[in-house]
């Protein structure tokens, strides 16, 4: 069977007549991990590896009832948790237009920094030199009973921690980024 780019021709001749120009869609077999500087995020994801030139990654859509939506754990790291600065790690695929999408974002880690206000329940802002704005840590939730609320526990431990305390933080990025641990620094 003859094939063009390594795609058998039948399937190659579809993807031209379905209007795809460049790289098929299909070419999904093509993955990669990519490890750096978080340049921006929002719509898009762009890092900054430490060799190399900055890489943007898209998110996935999926189709949930009849409307078509950005993976939602991803999107909210994208908009609300990322800064410019964080290490983040991407394993990526090659998707539509050759556009390299998120199939997983990890950012982890530990940082010191200075607690800052606002000040509210089961959330702590920290400023890190080094990372544009604050970072945002959330209390982890869980389910008893049937509804789901902030750990108390965790909202306990963030509350005994005052406004302009040093502190250091271990994290992982679930949604938002959730403390592994956290110590007051003196």
């Amino acid at each position: 069977m003859k094939t063009w780019t390594g795609v058998p021709c039948a399937v190659a001749v579809l993807a031209l007549v379905a209007g795809m120009t460049g790289q098929p869609a299909f070419a999904a077999d093509e993955t990669g991990v990519t490890t750096g500087k978080v340049v921006a995020s929002g719509e898009k994801l762009t890092v900054k590896p430490a060799k190399g030139e900055e890489v943007t990654f898209w998110v996935k859509y999926a189709q949930k009832n009849d409307k078509w939506i950005r993976e939602p754990l991803v999107d909210i790291a994208l908009t609300k948790t990322l800064r410019k600065g964080m290490p983040v790690t991407v394993n990526w695929s090659i998707g539509e237009q050759g556009r390299k999408y998120i199939d997983k974002l990890i950012a982890n880690g530990t940082v010191g920094g200075t607690v800052i206000e606002p000040r509210e329940r089961g959330i702590l802002l920290v400023k890190v030199e080094g990372i544009e704005g604050s970072m945002r840590f959330v209390s982890r939730w869980i389910n008893p009973e049937g509804k789901w609320i902030p750990d108390p526990k965790e909202v306990e431990m963030i509350a005994r921690v005052p406004t302009g305390a040093k502190v250091t933080v271990t994290y992982e990025l679930e949604e938002h980024l959730r403390i592994n641990d956290l110590k007051v620094v003196e």
